[in-house]
């Protein structure tokens, strides 16, 4: 994990801070992200757990990612692809597969304005492109 998180840094630089799904697994990738992305804080994010609905971390973001440029999100598998799927196209069923390990980069304006459809996709990696 140490050195896809290194590859993952050095593709995207610096990260203002890690929002981690509660659950152990998130949490403990979230941790070595951090150390990697040189103590990144790590804050985490109920509405990361499976199966919440995408527009409750749309309100998260829009209540506590207004300072931030570039957050680097840990969660979960259906949850990540269908938020990211309600960002890019308003659309409430996932039309994107991200892989476990795996990741997107999604683009979007200030997190206060952050509504569905607003995103643009910049890359998905499926995570054997990652493996060193």
């Amino acid at each position: 994990m140490q050195k896809v998180a290194i590859r993952l840094r050095d593709l995207i630089g610096d990260v203002d801070q890690i929002v981690s799904s509660p659950y152990v697994r998130a949490r403990q990738t979230a941790e070595i992200l951090s150390q990697i992305f040189f103590e990144t804080k790590v804050v985490e994010a109920v509405e990361l757990v499976p199966h919440s609905p995408a527009q409750a971390f749309v309100r998260w973001l829009q209540a506590h990612g207004r300072n931030h440029k570039a957050l680097l999100i840990v969660g979960h598998e259906p949850q990540l692809s269908m938020f990211a799927s309600y960002l890019l196209a308003k659309s409430p069923e996932s039309f994107l597969e991200i892989k476990k390990s795996g990741i997107a980069c999604l683009e979007v304006g200030l997190a206060g304005d952050i509504s569905p459809g607003c995103a643009q996709l910049r890359w998905l990696v499926p995570p054997r492109l990652l493996e060193v």
